[in-house]
């Protein structure tokens, strides 16, 4: 053996060339990773940022999006701010299977991230629409329906229902949304159109799921529409609350709402099975202007009023149930509760009025006659029927108008016919002043 003897190379040594040889993949690797993620944000900003290429990019989303409508969305063209952290998409217009047109609006502008598109529920911020005009109707009788816009949905309906989860049900979250002077147009059956108008929502989430009872949720932070109803328009502003939207009915939830002179809070539910959407508020009016309420009769011309109401509009009739409110008009005050219903004529369903001081002009509007008398009313009385045969019992008391001395005073009870002639009337009644 010779006196030089050869050794393996030190263990410290093999490691550092391993780890060097690791070092310099693991660079290589960062290095071309970082080159396709530079060379893709390039590609992606002179997509974005040149006509041809915002047309490319929105071509390929439209194509994707399609196969899950039943029906046509046409996107006439995208702005010029780019694609990567949002969109203004102008000339939108949806329609159903057979072409009618559902929704159309003049421009609509998101805000977004890849990741908050591709990293669970897909979602969207700051998402703007102006002048959106909503058909529900496009031919009377035919309306459109909202579940059948989306292809496919019964299984996704089915499939959220089945796991039970809120997250896994989610199809999409919006994270601010604001809709300027939008339109719905309905039509009833002869044609004639119907428009809500002047809509201004600002909603702070909005939740669109394949959930089986709610297909949207919303917060509201300030709602304003027109909405034709009875009589008239009911002007709304100022609504913050909760917004549902399910396969059957629209649901409100109002914290607050106000009407040009009136404010409250309650809630709204429409039932969107019927042609007619029948409608039913349940209102808490901390102050009611009765002008506000004009559309449920044209004679609530003047006064103010408090308390709770529920009113059902369903076609050309209307409901007021009455639990306990207290009106102040010009001719004094007197509260209300019980029901009326305006359909082709006007009944009276156990009304109970009971005036304090109120001047006999304040019935006339709503008597078929004049008043033989003139003075102030004070009692307790209940209606029951309609004009022309209206049974009244209780009590009443006729005042001067100026020195409030009692002239005269009933109990009892009977049928008023018309023009002061009675039926199965039973009446003590006591005259202070004989010349009356």
């Amino acid at each position: 053996m010779s006196g030089t003897e050869q050794r393996p190379p030190a263990p410290d040594g093999s490691r550092k060339r391993r780890r060097a040889w690791w070092a310099t993949l693991l660079r290589g690797v960062v290095i071309t990773a970082s080159v396709l993620v530079a060379l893709g944000v390039a590609a992606a900003m002179v997509l974005s940022h040149t006509v041809a290429g915002r047309d490319f990019a929105l071509d390929w989303v439209l194509e994707r999006v399609r196969p899950a409508l039943n029906g046509t969305l046409t996107v006439g063209g995208v702005g010029p701010s780019g694609l990567l952290a949002g969109a203004t998409l102008y000339d939108v217009e949806l329609s159903d299977s057979v072409g009618r047109p559902f929704l159309v609006a003049d421009s609509i502008r998101a805000r977004y991230s890849i990741a908050e598109l591709f990293g669970g529920p897909p979602s969207v911020a700051d998402l703007r629409i102006w002048s959106p005009v909503v058909h529900l109707e496009p031919e009377p009788g035919e309306p459109v329906s909202l579940s059948g816009l989306l292809a496919g949905q019964e299984t996704e309906v089915d499939a959220a229902a089945a796991s039970g989860d809120e997250t896994e049900s989610l199809l999409f979250r919006i994270r601010g949304a604001r809709i300027h002077d939008g339109v719905v147009v309905m039509r009833d059956e002869t044609g004639a159109e119907e428009r809500v108008e002047g809509i201004e929502l600002d909603l702070p989430r909005v939740d669109i799921g394949p959930d089986r009872d709610r297909y949207l949720t919303a917060d509201m932070d300030e709602a304003a529409l027109s909405f034709p109803l009875g009589y008239g328009r009911l002007e709304l502003s100022g609504l913050r609350g909760e917004l549902e939207v399910g396969p059957d009915d629209i649901v409100v939830r109002a914290e607050r709402f106000r009407l040009p002179a009136s404010e409250g809070s309650g809630s709204m539910h429409v039932d969107t099975r019927s042609d007619d959407w029948p409608m039913v508020f349940d209102l808490d009016l901390s102050r009611a202007a009765l002008e506000d309420l004009s559309w449920l009769d044209e004679r609530l011309d003047h006064g103010t009023a408090h308390g709770a109401v529920r009113i059902a509009v369903n076609g050309d009739n209307v409901f007021v149930d009455v639990s306990d409110a207290r009106f102040e008009v010009k001719g004094g005050t007197f509260a209300v509760s019980g029901g009326l219903s305006v359909t082709e004529t006007t009944r009276f369903r156990s009304l109970r009025v009971v005036p304090d001081m109120l001047a006999t002009a304040e019935l006339e509007p709503w008597l078929p006659d004049a008043l033989p008398v003139t003075g102030l009313l004070s009692g307790d009385v209940v209606f029951d029927g309609v004009p022309g045969r209206l049974e009244a019992t209780g009590s009443l008391a006729l005042l001067d108008g100026v020195t409030r001395d009692t002239l005269a005073s009933a109990t009892g009870g009977g049928t008023l016919l018309g023009s002061w002639s009675f039926e199965e009337t039973a009446i003590d009644f006591t005259s202070l002043d004989y010349g009356l």
